[in-house]
């Protein structure tokens, strides 16, 4: 009989210590999955945060650029969207450095050296980026930039 009770008591021993081991790993399981959806949830979050300050940012170039935009473009019919939408397209919504720091919204190149400036840019060729060096336009504000962006649509271009 002694024999029967310890085999009893190994059994219960070993059934016991194998379910407090399982609790255990269902425990620290339950806790990893936790950690995991805690920083799957606070980067969806910090996404979430980048997209609106983006879009928040866009809404603030428009709401700077739009009423220049009209100002510019009333005396001679044209639609101030156009001028919005390619200074939006061609400069990141003011986020390139050409429109940041020379206030140059479309890209305009220049020659004179007095108002103009040496950049490097990267332009899509034949299917790939190449890099070089431009002489772009650098102006005082944005309405000047967008003053000449309407001259162009009024006058066309003098090299053309």
């Amino acid at each position: 009989m002694p024999r029967r009770r310890r085999q009893k008591n190994i059994q219960y021993v070993i059934a016991r210590a194998f379910a407090i081991c399982f609790t255990l790993v269902v425990i620290l399981s339950g806790f990893l999955y936790w950690r995991h959806e805690v920083a799957v949830n606070e980067q969806l979050r910090q996404a979430q945060l980048e997209k609106e300050r983006a879009l928040q940012s866009k809404e603030r170039f428009i709401k700077v650029v739009a009423p220049i935009a009209q100002r510019a473009v009333k005396p001679y019919g044209l639609f101030q969207s156009v001028t919005i939408a390619q200074a939006c397209l061609e400069r990141n919504f003011g986020q390139s450095e050409l429109s940041k720091k020379y206030y140059n919204l479309f890209g305009v190149k220049g020659t004179d050296p007095n108002t103009s400036l040496e950049l490097t840019t990267s332009e899509f060729v034949n299917d790939h980026w190449e890099t070089g060096t431009g002489r772009f336009q650098v102006y005082n504000s944005y309405e000047e930039s967008i003053q000449a962006h309407t001259r162009l649509f009024v006058n066309g271009t003098s090299w053309n």
